[in-house]
């Protein structure tokens, strides 16, 4: 679909902690409700952030929905992840 879709849903998550909830509660229904190809479905539930930035995701935006849904604390696994081939 577009990288614009995922940008709005690492946006919604970002915005508090009502969504994140959401999202880990269910997270194949809150990402029902966004126009997702399957890949990109994939790419948030694994929170796959150099595949992200490759497909021309916002830096911040990605850090951003990481840090929302996995915690300031795994900051180092977010930048491994981002070293990644």
């Amino acid at each position: 679909m577009s990288i614009h879709t995922v940008e709005r849903v690492l946006f919604d998550l970002a915005s508090g902690p009502s969504p994140v909830a959401d999202y880990k509660a269910h997270p194949q229904k809150f990402l029902s409700a966004y126009p997702l190809a399957a890949d990109e479905v994939r790419m948030i539930m694994e929170m796959d952030v150099r595949m992200m930035v490759d497909r021309s995701l916002n830096h911040m935006m990605a850090m951003r929905g990481f840090i929302a849904v996995e915690g300031r604390d795994r900051m180092p696994e977010y930048f491994r992840r981002l070293r990644e081939n």
